[in-house]
């Protein structure tokens, strides 16, 4: 077994990076249709969000009167009103209808703890303060590449869905001939380093991929990049000789201990062929390998729930498992590192 240290950088020096107000995705904007609420999670704590005429609010999902989710009520006007009670909140979470007292006065103080959200490219962030909409992570394909998104579940934990999307050598297993063929591997340069709230693994490979995605390309795949950053978000870059073929970013929300909510997005690079033709066919080849992975990795949860004392073994060749781990702990390692694999 290697550890962290011996495999990468022998003498770091390890920073610490804690960021309260890091904003935290919640959900796409298309989940959440005008005068509705949906339940998300936030930090593990449940929060009711909620699209009113001119804004979008988010707070803790739980009535103060007697804890009943909010999220089961509806909005009437600009108030969210608990389906329990009938207790009514107005948007800045005062209460503001209590049915059953004839005497009563609405209160001139909030009730309900708001947490701060932002809207930013079809993507609805949280945070517990202010959120300056610049520091909001932007994929570097915006602007340049059509794209779709889509919303899925796995009952597995976020660290082993990270590595699963970024983890290249069971392609040959899990996923033969879509992403790479059962034939002999070929030898593949992999540089492993530090990028801001996170880890990168660029691979060059000797080969075009061997799977029916890197003939879709048409051979063009030189390189990808694997890369993720706190708090949860994975994107994979398929790289050509002068640009970003295709980009498939995924944010981790991680709603309990053994269940995540992923949206994912795809990005495909602007060409003559029409963007719903290239989706049309990918899709189904996408929705394949996803459903592939998330087998894979809810039975290794089951299998982890009943070995609460596993611990797994990390070589050489697991290039971004230990980066995964150090990420979600806001652990960063400055180090740079070329590792040979065989893919």
């Amino acid at each position: 077994m290697y550890s962290f240290e011996e495999v990468f950088y022998p003498n770091y020096a390890k920073v610490q990076a804690v960021n309260n107000q890091l904003a935290f995705p919640l959900a796409l904007s298309s989940e959440l249709k005008k005068s509705d609420m949906i339940r998300v999670t936030f930090k593990g704590k449940p929060l009711v969000l909620l699209r009113l005429e001119h804004s979008i609010k988010a707070f803790l999902d739980r009535c103060p009167h007697r804890g009943y989710p909010l999220s089961k009520g509806c909005i009437k006007g600009n108030n969210i009103v608990c389906s329990y009670h009938g207790w009514a909140f107005d948007s800045d979470g005062r209460l503001v209808d209590l049915p059953g007292d004839p005497n009563f006065l609405s209160g001139s103080s909030s009730l309900l703890q708001e947490f701060k959200v932002v809207e930013k490219d079809g993507v609805i962030w949280g945070s517990e303060s202010a959120i300056d909409i610049e520091e909001v992570f932007t994929p570097s394909v915006k602007g340049t590449h059509d794209r779709a998104s889509i919303v899925r579940y796995i009952r597995a934990n976020k660290v082993d869905i990270a590595e699963n999307f970024l983890d290249a050598l069971h392609t040959h297993t899990v996923h033969t001939g879509i992403v790479r063929s059962s034939r002999p591997k070929h030898r593949c340069s992999v540089l492993v380093e530090s990028i801001e709230n996170g880890y990168q693994a660029e691979y060059t490979e000797e080969d075009t991929q061997t799977g029916f995605l890197g003939k879709l390309f048409g051979g063009k795949v030189l390189k990808s990049i694997g890369r993720i950053r706190y708090p949860g978000i994975i994107e994979i870059e398929y790289l050509s000789k002068n640009d970003i073929e295709m980009s498939v970013v995924v944010y981790i929300v991680e709603e309990s201990k053994y269940l995540c909510k992923l949206i994912m997005r795809t990005y495909l690079k602007k060409t003559r062929v029409p963007f719903l033709m290239k989706a049309l066919l990918l899709a189904p080849i996408q929705l394949m390998v996803f459903n592939q992975d998330k087998r894979v990795l809810e039975r290794q949860a089951e299998s982890l729930k009943r070995n609460s004392d596993f611990r797994p073994l990390i070589g050489r060749a697991d290039v971004m498992r230990s980066c995964i781990e150090k990420t979600f702990a806001q652990e960063f390692v400055a180090y740079k590192k070329n590792i040979e694999l065989c893919l």
